[in-house]
């Protein structure tokens, strides 16, 4: 028994070592660029951006990105160009829309959140067309997932993109309401590829 009280602490901190979300919560987010895309960030093996061009998305995967989640809604697309030019150059590609603060639903928050956490989706650009609604998303996946200070988070999402009033409003809601309900995702049945 001693030993295994002696051992302890060193699991600990050898399961805290393989955490999927480790290496985010201890860096800066930075601007970075990947073609003529604009408003692009970067921290760890994450990336961040508005509508990536052709050009950006090549640059992801010379950089290293497998996944590409897509915030946008079928609407806002031009014909799956994006799905087939990611698929072209050999990354994942997942589309989770929402288009407004009414889509923005528990399960898309879930969903998100998800394929953020995964090892197999990383690293990862999320994007929509301007980053605000990927900033919704990243303050979440922060506060519930890396779990680090809401002001942090919040200052990370703004910087992100993050500028409208009702996102901030709902993303702080789900956040407030899984926090009281102490609350985690389930692995979803579908995370949203194709």
């Amino acid at each position: 028994m001693r030993i295994l009280c002696a051992l302890f602490p060193l699991l600990l901190v050898a399961v805290s070592g393989c955490s999927s979300t480790q290496n985010n919560v201890q860096k800066t987010i930075h601007s970075a660029q990947l073609g003529a895309t604009k408003n692009v960030h970067r921290l760890g093996d994450n990336w961040f951006a508005g509508q990536p061009d052709a050009q950006g998305l090549k640059e992801a995967k010379a950089a290293g990105v497998r996944t590409v989640l897509n915030l946008r809604t079928p609407q806002e697309q031009k014909g799956g160009v994006e799905e087939r030019q990611v698929a072209l150059i050999g990354m994942e590609y997942i589309n989770i829309p929402f288009g407004s603060i009414a889509a923005l639903t528990d399960e898309v928050f879930e969903r998100t959140r998800f394929v953020l956490s995964s090892v197999e989706h990383r690293p990862i650009l999320l994007h929509c067309k301007s980053a605000n609604r990927v900033g919704a998303i990243w303050y979440a996946h922060r506060v519930l997932d890396d779990h680090i200070s809401r002001d942090v988070a919040m200052a990370e999402a703004k910087m992100i993109g993050l500028r409208s009033k009702g996102l901030i409003k709902r993303a702080q809601e789900y956040v407030g309401q899984m926090q009281a309900s102490n609350a985690s995702f389930a692995k979803p049945e579908d995370d949203g590829q194709k």
